[in-house]
C-alpha cells in the first residue's frame, strides 16, 4: 500500500467509521421504501463514490458496478 492509499484509508475511517451501522440501516430503509421503485430488479446500476457500500448493498439490481477512492471499499461490497 502506498502513502496516498494509507492517507485515504485514515481519512475515511475518521469521517465515516463511527456511524457505519446507522448508515447501513438508513440505506436499507430508504431503498426498500423509496429508491427501489425507480430501479427495476433486472437493471444495471452504477454507483460512483460508494464509501462503505451502504446503497449498492441495499438496492436490488441484476448487475451492480461500484467505484470509490476509498481503498477499503471492496471489503464492504456484498456479492
Amino acid at each position: 500500500m502506498n502513502q496516498g492509499q494509507e492517507l485515504n484509508q485514515g481519512i475515511y475511517r475518521r469521517r465515516f467509521e463511527a456511524d457505519k451501522e446507522f448508515r447501513k440501516r438508513m440505506y436499507m430503509i430508504l431503498c426498500e421504501s423509496f429508491f427501489q421503485k425507480y430501479i427495476p430488479e433486472d437493471s444495471s446500476i452504477l454507483e460512483i463514490g460508494v464509501g462503505y457500500c451502504e446503497f449498492i448493498n441495499a438496492i436490488k439490481a441484476k448487475k451492480k458496478i461500484a467505484f470509490d477512492v476509498n481503498p477499503d471499499a471492496h471489503l464492504f461490497r456484498k456479492r
